[in-house]
């Protein structure tokens, strides 16, 4: 320091306990420099390799804006900050006080609201936070202090992380709460604990996986017990407990079935890679020829096996040792499981050959040329995995669309703001919408937050309005029953808005209240709900079709309709969202759009395209250009829709082709699908497939049915 204009380094005291191990680091320096260095200190102590997770805490007392900014900067899951304007006491002692409170609560996943900060100063009156700022800084990332309501202490508004978005810049509400973070911590530490206690000197075998899988199933189920989880045992087929392969483990065991279990981890870590890879199948022809006739009868017998050439290389010091690793395994003999870089697990694969090239121009280094043939027939890739993976593709895709129209809506919003009476009116607007919403689902919405001051959690609001609308209609619980009522829920909630501001949806003392509200401010609030019922829609459609591989209840004439009704719904979405985009570049033509949009889910309701042709007919497409303001929202929609029909086709090409059997004496539809499957819980898939039988139990001998071939 010169002069104490500048804040003293805390990288030494970091450095002088990160081999200790610590729970709560409350750092009493809150420039940006020292916080960056505690958040590098707080990804080494819970990296894979330490797994000693720590949370910092820092405090603040200046205005919101430089607390929402260093949040930001931060962004997160393990540093909180303590904000508290014009408290007398030192961002220091904010931080001491708040550590405090929460070592003092030992269950992680009770929340730390209401609880008092000892010691802490009160601020002055005009120093007090609104609940709108409030509101603010939690949507920022920053954990808001006020004054009890006696005036007498500080407590905890709400303890978050500094985390609110991805590192590509996506909102994200994963690790916001600290009750988070403190639960993942808790139970991370009781799980390593535990195998630490059990295992200390085990040998590893085929028979360890299962012991380890016990001992955490145990401590999970403990958890439960305190509270601390909830759902463990719905959720253990996701607990997978397995051998890792490393450069010292990759031929473990007393049989070479491992000869062939090559990975990008057992080449060595940092100090290899895979730098190219192929394959190659050879189909395989007999010919036979005939005296007297030109040409052969060509038969064909097969697709060879299939070779796939891997090129490995490695390099540093020991780079030497890390090869003869690698040599060792590849010499073993047998067969074993490959992991391949594209098509990932191939089971019994055989080395066919291999070659290590050093170049004198290049000390430690080399590249090891493998190649690998599959001794099995007909192994299939990609097989029972495709419609799973193209199912997390498509929520992944319809949940950013959601977010993404809340960015567009955000935007109209904006708009909305400049004029005081005109926000008041829409705020109750959408207030008596989101009551309404939640009462078509059974539910219960209180009113008290200021949604349009934090439109995050109005989008959180909705999304679980519609994931209530599936759990009330038991959607995909059985083949396509509450699949109608989904759809029709969503349509109805993307026209509820506009029902409530016509006096049509609502109290009588509400519809008086907003009767101010513009139609295009309705309009753009019908653009949000259409667009994240469609992608909720998406997802309860892409989960339906995950399971059909392992239970199938539908047939493909009913996938086929799943299929078409989301796609409407996206279509429709994507129709609203380009409406809403030419009254964001059109102020003077707004209103009428804004009609447009609205018939859309009127009744009877337009189409897409007779509301594009109204448009057109009466000018109303604006002179510059408005698409880029929904532009990613348009082809994360459109993505969606495609992720899903691939999906749709996925699930149809995998079942068994559909045949027609005849009946060979008179029977019930429970026997027959025993006879026929040896399954009689197959019979609701014979009387789906044969919407035409009147008595299930009154099969007559010699009726044809349809049915799967196997």
């Amino acid at each position: 320091m010169t002069g104490g204009d500048a804040n003293p380094d805390i990288a030494a005291a970091l450095n002088a306990v990160v081999a200790e191990g610590h729970h709560i680091i409350a750092c009493g320096i809150n420039d940006e420099t020292n916080l960056l260095k505690l958040r590098a200190h707080l990804d080494t102590v819970a990296s894979p390799m330490e797994k000693r997770w720590a949370i910092g805490v820092y405090g603040q007392t200046g205005t919101l804006a430089q607390a929402t900014t260093l949040a930001g900067r931060l962004n997160h899951g393990h540093i909180v900050s303590a904000w508290y304007r014009g408290t007398p006491s030192l961002p220091c002692e904010l931080a001491a006080a708040f550590a405090a409170v929460m070592a003092s609560e030992e269950d992680p996943a009770r929340p730390l609201n209401t609880l008092a900060l000892n010691s802490i100063g009160v601020c002055e009156s005009k120093d007090k936070t609104m609940r709108t700022e409030q509101e603010n800084a939690l949507y920022n990332g920053v954990t808001p202090i006020e004054t009890s309501p006696a005036g007498t202490q500080a407590q905890i508004v709400r303890a978050i992380t500094t985390y609110t978005k991805t590192a590509n810049g996506t909102a994200d509400e994963s690790l916001l709460d600290v009750t988070t973070v403190r639960t993942l911590i808790y139970v991370s530490r009781a799980c390593v604990d535990r195998i630490a206690l059990r295992f200390p000197r085990d040998k590893l075998s085929d028979r360890t996986p299962p012991r380890v899988r016990s001992e955490l199933i145990d401590v999970l189920m403990r958890c439960e017990e305190l509270e601390i989880l909830e759902r463990v045992e719905e959720n253990l087929p996701k607990l997978i407990v397995e051998q890792a392969q490393t450069a010292t483990q990759v031929g473990y065991g007393a049989t070479a079935a491992s000869a062939a279990a090559v990975s990008a981890k057992a080449v060595g870590g940092g100090g290899g890679f895979w730098s190219n890879w192929g394959s190659k199948l050879l189909g395989s022809k007999a010919g036979f020829g005939f005296p007297f006739v030109q040409g052969a009868d060509i038969e064909d017998t097969g697709v060879s096996a299939m070779d796939m050439a891997l090129t490995a290389v490695l390099w540093g010091e020991d780079y030497e040792g890390r090869l003869q690793s690698l040599l060792n395994v590849l010499r073993e003999t047998g067969a074993g499981e490959l992991i391949h870089p594209i098509y990932g697990s191939v089971p019994d694969c055989v080395v066919a050959d291999f070659e290590v090239a050093h170049n004198e121009e290049n000390p430690d280094y080399c590249t090891v040329r493998m190649t690998f043939k599959q001794s099995v027939k007909a192994a299939p890739f990609f097989d029972r995995d495709l419609p799973t993976a193209l199912a997390d593709e498509v929520d992944f895709l319809a949940d950013l669309a959601a977010w993404q129209g809340f960015e567009v809506f955000q935007t109209a919003l904006n708009k909305i703001q400049k004029a005081q009476s005109r926000w008041n009116a829409f705020h109750a607007t959408v207030l008596m919408v989101v009551g309404v919403l939640y009462g078509q689902v059974n539910g219960i919405f209180t009113g008290g937050l200021n949604l349009l001051n934090s439109p995050r959690v109005l989008v959180a609001e909705l999304k679980s309005v519609f994931g209530a609308l599936a759990n009330m209609h038991n959607v995909g619980k059985s083949g396509l029953d509450g699949w109608r009522d989904m759809v029709g829920g969503v349509s109805k909630a993307a026209a509820t808005p506009w029902q409530v501001s016509r006096g049509t949806e609502g109290s009588v003392a509400a519809v008086d209240l907003i009767q101010r509200a513009k139609p295009e401010d309705v309009a753009a609030f019908t653009a949000l709900t259409a667009t994240v019922g469609a992608c909720a829609l998406a997802e309860q459609a892409a989960d339906i079709l995950a399971v059909q591989l392992n239970e199938p209840t539908l047939t493909p004439v009913e996938i086929s309709r799943l299929l078409a009704d989301t796609r409407a719904a996206l279509q429709r979405a994507l129709a609203v969202q380009r409406i809403l985009a030419m009254m964001l570049a059109d102020e003077t033509k707004a209103d009428k759009l804004a009609y447009c949009l609205l018939r859309l889910y009127q009744t009877p309701a337009d189409s897409a395209d007779d509301v594009y042709q109204r448009i057109e007919a009466a000018g109303l497409l604006p002179q510059t250009p408005y698409l880029e303001t929904a532009a990613a929202l348009t082809e994360s929609l459109r993505n969606t829709a495609h992720k899903l029909q691939k999906q749709a086709f996925a699930v149809i090409n995998m079942k068994p082709p559909l045949v027609q059997k005849t009946v060979t004496r008179d029977i019930g539809l429970h026997l027959l699908a025993f006879e026929w499957y040896g399954d009689y819980s197959r019979f609701g898939e014979l009387l789906r497939l044969n919407p035409q039988i009147r008595h299930p139990n009154f099969i007559e001998k010699g009726t044809v049915l349809n049915a799967y071939a196997r």
